[in-house]
């Protein structure tokens, strides 16, 4: 079996991976956070090279307490318009306003608030972790 994930779901394979690397043949990541020398995802955005990363842009859309709802909770179809273009900014910069739209009409508004901070890192020892790792593009962590 292989399993992909792309962006945030790299986090999320990277755990299945180490939890039953028995039952995979290969791990994909697509753009993804794979991390391998830091703990965790937020780990990698408190570095230095992530000083500058768009992030933020998406975050202003957060719209309730992940504390109290267990998720970030995300209006991907915000009608405020400078949501909007910073949703597109760091995700899909050079689409059109049209084709953002139709993207993030694919995108859910709950995503587990857990997955960035506890340890998913991917195990790499001999062994020691899933059979094969394997970036389709630059990985982002």
């Amino acid at each position: 079996m292989i399993l992909a994930g792309a962006s945030h779901g790299g986090v999320t394979v990277s755990r299945v991976g180490n939890a039953i690397p028995e039952l995979l043949d290969r791990v994909v990541y697509i753009a993804a956070y794979c991390c391998v020398d830091l703990p965790n995802m937020t780990a990698y955005l408190a570095t230095p090279e992530n000083s500058d990363s768009l992030l933020p842009l998406v975050t202003q859309a957060v719209v309730a307490d992940p504390a109290i709802l267990g998720v970030p909770r995300i209006n991907w179809r915000s009608a405020d318009p400078s949501v909007f273009n910073g949703i597109k900014q760091c995700l899909a910069g050079d689409f059109t306003d049209e084709a953002v739209s139709r993207l993030l009409n694919t995108l859910e508004p709950d995503e587990p608030v857990s997955t960035p901070w506890p340890t998913p890192a991917a195990k790499r020892a001999p062994g020691a972790g899933f059979p094969g790792r394997t970036c389709a593009s630059p990985a982002t962590g």
